[in-house]
């Protein structure tokens, strides 16, 4: 069992981002690690009551504080995962990345795609009766 010398009242707590600039502010990475694994006792708690909405905001949090445990260089992964669909928390985040990519690449592939001319197909119909 692990101390911790953070108080959180649980019923008080609607998002993921609860007072935690003063950690950031001092920049210690030890009360970091420490708030990394607060939310991850409390993710897991909130799983097996299986209120996963909870859990998903304190998963949320687990992973911004892994993210600022790392240096510049390889907060880079963390950063892409939380744009690209918030940490796996939002659906919606990855739809529109997801569909944005498909209309980019279909548009770059109809104005850069293969500019081939010599290929001709031929189809030859005949009507049996």
């Amino acid at each position: 069992m692990v101390n911790f010398a953070l108080v959180v009242d649980v019923h008080n707590i609607t998002t993921h981002q609860f007072q935690v600039a003063e950690v950031l502010d001092r920049n210690n990475q030890t009360q970091v690690a420490k708030i990394e694994r607060l939310y991850r006792y409390l993710k897991q708690n909130f799983e097996n009551q299986r209120d996963y909405s909870r859990a998903g905001d304190f998963h949320y949090g687990e992973m911004e504080m892994k993210r600022l445990q790392r240096s510049a260089l390889q907060q880079t992964p963390y950063w892409f995962y939380r744009i690209m669909s918030g940490y796996g928390e939002m659906y919606g985040q990855a739809l529109i990345v997801f569909f944005g990519l498909m209309f980019l690449f279909g548009a770059g592939f109809m104005f850069c795609g293969f500019t081939d001319k010599d290929i001709t197909i031929t189809i030859k119909r005949d009507l049996v009766l």
